[in-house]
């Protein structure tokens, strides 16, 4: 197979027959997935014509990967119509462009008659752009669940469940399944006769006595879960489980055989290779000769029982007693005899089957009704959770063959992102809609991209062999399997680097298939460039008196210097986009990035950051419900609701709410104020309140706290969630302290969130203060015991001039799909315990342990499942590995190389070791970057962080200057407001303070507040604006034409308008539209191209700040004699001039999206009230130039800053307020 990219791009593009593409890191996949997309639409590929949009059916697994690729194809659709398709590729083509116009020109070879889409064409392709499908898998099978619900069985208006719902609700079935069952078999047990009912409860009571309650609680709900995503019965599990099959036992005493076995001949292989380069002694050999008899008598056995094989282990040892002593193969032959010992237990193992199959009958039993109850309470709720959406479009897909073959007709193109992550269900899916009636997969349309390289997410069920299977499934039936290969990410060194590295830590890597290559482009000679691969080395001595630092802090250190350093010395990278693309500059802070395997020791990289004066960005941190100050606040209000409760009170008073030391509060809680159980009504606070409990600085915070807590006690309920939560947070004094931290500006963000959270619900009518305290620790509390890992309610958003200015730090996981100039990889080879629980599923199979007093020794397959899982999370850590050093553009910095046995030890081991590691790799040692210095505090703690402290470090976050801003997005009525006048824009847009009715137009709200109700309706302004906008949106004029006013009655139905609430009157509105002069325009002149709600991005500059101006256009009109702009008021009519800064925003945007002629070119407001709706648009008589409007955005833009930065918002004259009718007259002039 060639790997010059332009054959791949050929054999990729031409799409002939189903395609796998195995895209490596870096190369692009994204962008390969784009133009396939835009090629598809424009017909100029095997597919023999141009495909709708509606036609193809991209699927991801996120909604952010989702919304990226439908941006992209939309960018990708109006740049092709700009271009020529006649011309040939030039050298300043963006990628997309080059390959677009190659494949035209492959494709016009092969069908001489071949015509690529016109500009006309590329543009009804960009409308009809809202008729595609791209999509998540979820969000794809909840669509066809609604549409078919009768056949699927679900309501069609069923909600969905949030995750943590989900999981609430599964845990409420199973704790009321244990005790129901608990209270049925103590109910049995009493009765006098021993029936067989008697029988059956003592296994359920004896499963709750060994493992405990809370054991058999947690792992019901983790294996119903996964029986869930599955589709699985708990009769599934009996029926494929091994402790129920008779022939299990011997199968499993062979497979211990055989390993027993292969593991002996693997270290006498061994053992002879050292013998031929260095002999070994005369008794040595003979034991080698002894191991391989012992073998071969095992192996010749036809039945091996547990004797023979307890016997082989024992001889197996013997053989090696006191031989094979030799340093050269002592390390091998240890290593061999814990093997054969561990499958000596294992022989153990398979005799305690018997012994727990009544115990896995009575679990099997409580799972089921586990699943039947949370089956129950979701039809309560008229509920599917996440996994209900897959499976049951799964087994909707394929027992309904009519509804198959329709989405199978539908979809021509099924385009599937990121394969390697799917689950067996999901595979399913995609299999049902691409397969023709006679069950094989269509020959052509399917297009799947993935690396088996990138799988990291098997713990949320991604099945990585189940990929591999498809993938082969695809070639075995006539597609073809592509490598992409080419990097347009890393310099060549560190490509090299990573390809040696990951040759080591991925199993199953192919040198020829998966080593990446350089893309094209004057790069320098190899030497020249150096290493860019650096490995950092503690050297320090810790000072005398001094604590030795964690190796956690070791790294942070190493880290954080390194990056002031590269700063400091101005580290030269490469731009990664735009028009300087290539061209060297100075390293920035935002383009340094930190990676870790967990956020455990996070605290200590942000110290020594914030010591060496970088700021970070901490890129989502643990989840929005696990950061640990929302944590405090959900503890904070749960003791709130619940005084007395023991567990809520330490929480709080350990917490930065009042800080006690471990000291403090062990003599808070022996004292009898809290050692004494008390009732909901006697709880210790009103005593608290009077001080004096403990002594000095730690008692006067305890009694601080405790008043403002009775004071929140007694009138929270009238205060409500948002009050009492913003005074939790500011009276207590925890922002102060939350400022201190290094992670400040995060934490902060997070407290702000929550606020808003509590605001919104009030503001919603959701309940009272104890409904929004249970629904948050909900959360919380679903978050810090996820069984598994689930998509993350996001951190609160920093402002993004501050992100783009700090050190991003995130954990591996996290920067997939990320790259960054330069990539500190921290804690490398740290070891994860992830232990099976006693009661375990692996691979379908149930697994248990039993319980022999305080012992729980394994049974059957279980302690072969530990030794798999451990194998395949050492895989998935190499290829979390393979991730992490894949991610940087110029630079690649290491730390922390864990044990030996590591595959990231081992992958930095081969990259020392290999012929050219003085040009790739440098280790750098921490005495390079100055003195160890003393190591620094623990994170903030109150005992540690008096008035004094806490002044000085909000002093120190003061001082610091404010982090530049280089780009802003701001809606395009928004900055409008900011124009008119700067008070205006700070009350409405940053303080959200409601106008009086008397005021300006605002597009959000339709501009009809100032204006009476129409007649006939109440109707809010804000929803009549809204409707008569979906109207004028999806008016079919063709059919209107046909039908008349009946056409709009019913699309007025369609669109959820009830006629006879006021609908009657909107429609009347739209009607005369269109029955006047405009409208009969619009649908009886020929060759009208109609756009309508048309969105658009401009970009004005001033400096180096750029702002993004976004906005939608309610009307365009592309016709033979130019172009018309316009927009919908439903204001009383007025003059043009008085929107012309936003229709020279909608004009610009048709110019530079649309290359409509400034000649050419209209700009109108279509006033909707009255009679003007029979007319025509007021026109503007002149409209600016471009390049005028684009430099008045961005100067708008900058003395917005300038008005934020100084809180200088200037008002305007009580005359100008009146003229534009503002409804803030009142705050700004009160007399």
């Amino acid at each position: 197979m060639s790997f010059d990219p332009r054959a791949i791009d050929a054999q990729i593009f031409d799409f002939a027959t189903n395609t796998v593409v195995r895209a490596s890191a870096g190369t692009g996949k994204t962008e390969a997935l784009t133009t396939l997309y835009v090629i598809c639409l424009a017909g100029a590929n095997a597919l023999g014509r141009r495909i709708a949009p509606r036609e193809i059916l991209a699927l991801t697994f996120t909604e952010k990967a989702a919304a990226e690729m439908r941006d992209r194809i939309r960018h990708a659709v109006l740049r092709l119509a700009q271009i020529d398709p006649n011309r040939s590729p030039e050298d300043g083509d963006p990628p997309l462009v080059r390959r677009y116009l190659e494949q035209v020109r492959r494709h016009r070879a092969a069908d001489p008659d071949y015509t690529p889409p016109t500009q006309v064409e590329w543009l009804q392709i960009h409308r009809d752009l809202g008729e595609s499908v791209i999509t998540t898998f979820h969000s794809f099978c909840a669509k066809v669940l609604r549409r078919h619900a009768r056949q699927a069985g679900v309501d069609p208006a069923f909600e969905l469940l949030e995750e943590a719902e989900a999981r609430e609700l599964l845990e409420q079935a199973a704790r009321q399944a244990v005790r129901e069952a608990l209270e049925e078999a103590q109910e049995t047990a009493s009765q006098a006769a021993a029936t067989s009912s008697v029988a059956r409860s003592l296994p359920l009571r004896r499963l709750v006595g060994d493992y405990g309650y809370e054991c058999v609680v947690r792992v019901l709900c983790e294996i119903g879960r996964r029986c869930l995503d599955r589709g699985w019965s708990a009769g599934d599990l009996r029926a494929r489980g091994h402790l129920w099959d008779p022939e299990a036992p011997s199968a499993g005493l062979a497979r211990i055989g055989r390993r027993l076995a292969e593991a002996t001949r693997r270290f006498v292989d061994h053992a002879r290779e050292v013998h031929g380069r260095e002999p070994l002694a005369p008794r040595d050999l003979g034991a080698l000769d002894d191991l391989e008899a012992i073998v071969s008598a095992l192996e010749g056995k036809t039945d091996v029982g547990p004797e023979t094989l307890q016997e082989t282990v024992g001889a197996l040892g013997r053989a090696v007693d006191r031989r094979l002593t030799a340093q050269r193969v002592r390390a091998a032959r240890d290593f061999a005899k814990k093997r054969w010992q561990a499958l000596g237990s294992q022989v153990e193992a398979w005799g305690r089957c018997e012994a727990v199959q009544g115990l896995a009958d009575a679990f099997v039993e409580l799972l089921d009704g586990v699943l039947q109850r949370y089956r129950a309470l979701k039809a309560e709720r008229g509920s599917l959770d996440f996994s209900d959406l897959v499976v049951r479009a799964r087994d909707l897909l394929s027992g309904d063959e009519a509804l198959r073959s329709q989405l199978s007709d539908r979809f021509q193109v099924l385009l599937v992102d990121e394969a390697q992550d799917t689950d067996p269900v999901q595979i399913d899916v995609i299999e049902a809609v691409h397969r023709a009636g006679d069950g094989r997969l269509r020959p052509s349309g399917l297009f799947v991209v993935g690396d088996r390289k990138q799988s990291i997410y098997r713990f949320r069920g991604a099945d990585l062999e189940g990929f591999e299977r498809f993938a082969a499934t695809i070639e075995r039936e006539g597609g073809q399997a592509v490598p992409l290969r080419t990097s347009y990410r890393s310099v060549p060194p560190l490509l090299e680097a990573a390809n040696t590295m990951s040759a080591r830590s991925v199993h199953g890597y192919e040198p020829d298939q998966d080593d990446l290559q350089p893309a094209e482009g004057p790069w320098p000679a190899p030497d020249a460039m150096g290493p860019r691969v650096e490995l950092l080395s503690w050297d320090l001595e810790e000072e005398a008196g001094v604590r030795e630092r964690k190796d956690s802090e070791k790294e942070a250190v190493m880290i954080a210097r390194r990056f002031r350093r590269l700063l400091d010395e101005g580290f030269e990278v490469r731009e990664p986009r735009g028009p300087n693309r290539g061209r060297l500059r100075p390293v920035r802070p935002g383009d340094l990035a930190l990676l870790l395997p967990r956020f455990t020791q996070l605290s200590d990289f942000l110290t020594e950051l914030d010591r060496v004066g970088l700021a970070a960005h901490v890129v989502k941190g643990r989840g929005f419900y696990e950061a640990q100050e929302v944590a405090d606040v959900a503890y904070a209000l749960k003791l709130l609701a619940a005084p007395e409760d023991r567990l809520a009170a330490a929480a709080v008073l350990r917490s930065p709410f009042v800080g006690l030391s471990d000291q403090g509060l062990t003599e808070l809680f022996t004292s009898p104020l809290f050692a004494a159980k008390r009732g909901a009504e006697e709880h210790p606070w009103a005593t608290l309140a009077d001080g004096g409990v403990l002594p000095g600085e730690e008692g006067a915070r305890l009694a601080r706290f405790s008043r403002l807590f009775l004071s929140l006690l007694h009138h929270g309920d009238r205060l409500g969630p948002s009050a009492v939560l913003r005074r939790l947070i500011e009276d207590s004094g925890y922002a102060a302290v939350t400022a201190a931290r290094p992670d400040a500006a995060q934490r902060l963000a997070n407290l702000e969130k929550l606020a808003a959270q509590a605001e919104h619900w009030e503001a919603h009518g959701k309940g009272d203060l104890k409904r929004f305290t249970h629904v948050l620790w909900a959360k919380v509390r679903a978050r810090r015991r996820a069984w598994g890992e689930t998509e993350r309610e996001a951190l609160a958003p920093v402002e993004e001039e501050e992100a783009g200015n700090a050190v991003r730090v995130m954990t591996i996981h996290q920067s997939k799909g990320l790259d960054f100039p330069v990539v500190a990889v921290a804690e490398l080879g740290r070891g994860t315990k992830n232990p099976l629980d006693p009661i375990c599923l692996v691979d379908g199979d149930l697994c248990m342990k039993l319980c022999d007093g305080q012992e729980r020794l394994p049974t059957g397959r279980w302690g072969e499942a530990q030794e798999s899982e451990k194998a395949a999370a050492e895989a998935e850590r190499g290829r979390l590995f393979y991730v992490a050093v894949t991610r940087a553009r110029d630079l690649l910095i290491l730390a922390g190389v864990g044990s030996r046995e590591s595959p990231e030890h081992q992958a930095i081991q081969a990259l020392l070791e290999c012929e050219h590691a003085p040009r790739l790799v440098r280790v750098r040692k921490a005495s390079e970057f100055g003195t160890a210095g003393p190591p620094a505090d623990p994170p903030c703690r109150l005992e540690r962080l008096e008035l004094p402290a806490v002044q000085a470090a909000l002093a120190r976050v003061a001082r610091r200057r404010p982090l530049p801003v280089r780009r802003i997005v701001l809606p395009v009525t928004a900055l409008r407001d900011h124009a008119l006048c700067a008070r205006r824009y700070q009350l409405l847009h940053e303080l959200g303070l409601e106008e009086h009715p008397q005021r300006i137009p605002n597009e959000a709200e339709e501009e009809a507040a100032e204006a009476p109700a129409l007649e006939g309706t109440l109707l809010p302004a804000t929803v009549r604006g809204s409707r008569i906008h979906r109207l004028l949106e999806w008016v079919d004029f063709e059919a209107y034409e046909r039908e008349g006013r009946a056409h709009l009655d019913a699309l007025a139905r369609r669109l959820g308008i009830d006629l006879g609430s006021g609908g009657a009157v909107l429609v009347d509105t739209v009607h005369r539209f269109l029955e006047g002069d405009y409208g009969q325009h619009l649908r009886r002149t020929p060759g009208l191209r109609i756009l309508r709600e048309e969105p658009f991005v401009l970009v004005g500059r001033d400096g180096d700040l750029s702002v993004h101006l976004t906005g939608q256009i309610d009307l365009m009109v592309l016709g033979p004699d130019g172009v018309d702009v316009v927009d919908y008021k439903f204001s009383k009519p007025g003059s043009a001039e008085d929107y012309r800064f936003q229709l020279e925003c909608y004009a610009t945007a048709a110019r530079l999206g649309f290359g409509a002629s400034g000649d050419a070119l209209r700009a109108g407001i279509q006033f909707l009230r009255d009679g003007a709706a029979a007319g025509r648009p007021q026109w503007l008589d002149t409209l600016s130039e471009p390049k005028a409007v684009l430099e008045r955005i961005g100067r708008l833009g900058r003395s917005l800053l300038e008005a934020r930065e100084g809180s200088a918002w200037e008002g305007q004259p009580r005359a100008t307020c009146r003229a534009i009718r503002c409804g803030y007259l009142s705050l700004c002039h009160p007399s």
